[in-house]
């Protein structure tokens, strides 16, 4: 294992701030209310014609709720979950040309993982190298849903190795994902590999039938060693990839920062551990 490594870093870059964004956003704030002002009085004059003057005051405060925070809410929640989505976008774009890498909206993918939960496609695809090191980074996922009013996301981003030789398909699951996997624990823990104590409690190692030898051979003590400080939510081999995936989205400059190192340390122990690897179950 290289010891020492002399990093070097991203510049890191994001999609400058449009005042015209802003001047839209206030737009918004000041629709929003007038939409408000105009359902209250709508309930005011439907209490006057046609309720009891005592049922007035509850009519107009369930009106409301009810269209305030479930209807509006959730239309400007949306609006501004789309406008995070498109910045995303432009802060990738950025960031891709500030250091003079390739980019992509939306890139071709499929992941061997089910659990990895990804479309047959990533976002914001970013191609290029560092350290001599190629590699790709991309969102597996960045979209949202609407839960009473509110937008909550998921962020996934997949971080992509390169290796001279095809691989098996290996795959290295924290151990638990998430309470929703426990679903599919069951066909997870079938061919998992035994490594140590302390790698079995926090990862399970796949490797398919016939090559437990190969993802020894590949997967040192050394490399786990790595993976562990890491600590990605999954990995696999996919042909000539190793694909890192977290769940959350690279997008701080410090986050940056991690995925730099990260591709300098675990780059060079893939390529050497894998440069003379000859798949024997194949002849």
């Amino acid at each position: 294992m290289k010891k020492n490594i002399q990093y070097e870093y991203f510049t890191f870059a994001t999609a400058p701030k449009d005042d015209k964004s802003k001047r839209n956003r206030k737009w918004i704030d000041s629709n929003d209310n007038k939409v408000v002002l105009v359902l209250l009085v709508i309930g005011l004059l439907f209490g006057v014609l046609i309720l009891r003057w005592y049922m007035l005051g509850a009519l107009v405060v369930l009106i409301y709720l009810e269209l305030r925070f479930k209807l509006v809410a959730s239309y400007f929640a949306s609006k501004a979950a789309n406008k995070a989505i498109t910045k995303r976008t432009h802060d990738r774009q950025y960031f891709a040309e500030a250091n003079n890498y390739e980019f992509q909206e939306t890139a071709q993918f499929t992941s061997t993982i089910e659990i990895a939960d990804v479309d047959n496609y990533v976002k914001n695809y970013v191609y290029g190298t560092i350290a001599g090191i190629p590699f790709w980074t991309a969102d597996s996922r960045y979209d949202y849903k609407i839960d009473d009013g509110n937008a909550i996301f998921t962020k996934r981003t997949v971080t992509a190795l390169f290796v001279e030789n095809e691989l098996p398909n290996f795959q290295i699951i924290r151990n638990i994902v998430s309470e929703r996997d426990l679903l599919h624990l069951d066909v997870y823990t079938k061919n998992v590999l035994q490594i140590t104590e302390q790698f079995d409690k926090k990862y399970l190692f796949k490797t398919p039938k016939g090559y437990e030898r190969d993802a020894l051979y590949i997967f040192t003590p050394e490399l786990l060693e790595l993976i562990v400080n890491i600590s990605p939510w999954l990995i696999e081999t996919n042909h000539n990839t190793v694909l890192l995936h977290y769940n959350y989205a690279i997008e701080s400059e410090d986050e940056y920062r991690q995925l730099a190192e990260m591709i300098q340390q675990l780059g060079p122990e893939l390529i050497d551990n894998t440069k003379r690897y000859k798949d024997d179950n194949k002849r």
